[in-house]
């Protein structure tokens, strides 16, 4: 310790130049310290508890600042794999030869051996073409394709969505319906346009659109009035049941057989209900140029993936909107369970009702049989 004997001493002789440095030197010690914790803010409030220091860049409110840490946290996505390319030609393909097979690629007089423009959206500038199926990721590509027509923005649409509770009509003012000359000439085979689907697994669609649009409809909707229906035609009730049900005092919802007998009876009379008719009955991919097939168990990444291919990816991103009413979503094998504890006849009438969309777009039906007969 002798040497601070010299340092001692000075300070000693010096009493008011040693209280001016202490005083100098605290502040620049809080300052390294928060350069050092990444705080500035923190440190100059430190050294200075009397001046408001903070930071130019602090967000103004706890939405903002919510914002910013949102970003901060962001989950980094998944890598695109290499032979994502590959993925989808070779899902292109085997939709094509499964066409094939079952002569969906011929012309008759049923509505799905015939183009379907009714439900497409065209946009020239990307040259993409799609076909929004219900319960299969629409609501979420839907906003992207507001955006990618370029006269709108996200405030827009949010502001749209508080209003109307639906996209639908402002995309129909965008994108007009197509005719079948117009859906053709946008599909041609050499064109250069990528058309594509999202698709899931059929009977998850099902059952995730029995949930959304019959077990929790909106009061009064036609969905609402076909839930009564369904409990009407298939379910043993007394007088007064019936008349509970029709005034809306009694409130009941259709089990899922019941959902599925009355899909059966609709179905052998040519009547389906539009978020659960068939994929290649609602967008006849094989009467069109369908080059490209999203799924909806990777949807985030092959959405980047189509964004990229286009060169929008700074325009728009992958999104989820729309996840439906329910507080939490079904597990696949709780959805297996369901549909093997149907009566075996009604199972084999949804198989065959479905069997097409499963082979199109390589969906096993082997996970539904197994859970019954195991």
């Amino acid at each position: 310790m002798r040497w601070l004997r010299p340092y001692t001493g000075w300070w000693l002789r010096r009493p008011k130049t040693s209280f001016l440095l202490v005083l100098v030197l605290i502040p620049v010690l809080f300052v390294s310290v928060a350069l050092l914790a990444g705080d500035v803010d923190a440190g100059m409030q430190g050294a200075f508890p009397g001046v408001n220091f903070t930071s130019r860049h602090q967000p103004k409110d706890e939405e903002a600042a919510e914002r910013t840490t949102a970003r901060a946290y962001q989950r980094i996505p998944e890598p695109i794999p290499l032979d994502a390319t590959n993925e989808m030609s070779s899902r292109a393909l085997q939709m094509r030869r499964k066409c094939s097979e079952f002569g969906l690629d011929q012309k008759g007089t049923k509505k799905y051996l015939k183009p379907n423009p009714w439900e497409y959206y065209i946009n020239q500038k990307y040259h993409l073409v799609w076909c929004p199926i219900f319960k299969a990721g629409a609501s979420s590509m839907l906003y992207s394709f507001l955006l990618l027509s370029g006269e709108v923005t996200e405030e827009d649409i949010e502001e749209t969505l508080k209003k109307d509770k639906t996209m639908l009509p402002l995309a129909r003012s965008l994108y007009p319906r197509p005719s079948v000359k117009d859906l053709a000439a946008a599909t041609e085979e050499d064109g250069g346009s990528i058309v594509f689907l999202i698709v899931r697994d059929p009977f998850q669609r099902l059952y995730s659109a029995y949930q959304d649009k019959i077990l929790n409809p909106f009061q009064g909707s036609p969905h609402d009035k076909m839930g009564k229906k369904m409990i009407l035609d298939y379910r043993k009730l007394s007088t007064s049941e019936r008349q509970a049900l029709r005034s809306g005092t009694l409130d009941a919802k259709p089990s899922f057989e019941e959902f599925s007998r009355y899909l059966l009876a609709h179905t052998r009379r040519g009547d389906m209900d539009m978020h659960w008719m068939p994929y290649y009955q609602f967008c006849t991919p094989c009467q069109v140029h369908v080059n490209m097939i999203l799924k909806i168990e990777n949807l985030e990444r092959e959405q980047r993936y189509l964004f990229e291919k286009i060169g929008a990816s700074d325009l728009v991103r992958p999104r989820w909107e729309n996840k439906g009413r329910l507080s939490k979503e079904t597990r696949e094998e709780d959805v297996a369970e369901v549909f093997s504890s149907l009566p075996g006849d009604v199972l084999q009438g949804l198989i065959e009702i479905y069997r097409k969309d499963f082979e199109l777009f390589g969906y096993s039906i082997d996970k539904y049989r197994r859970t019954r007969d195991s």
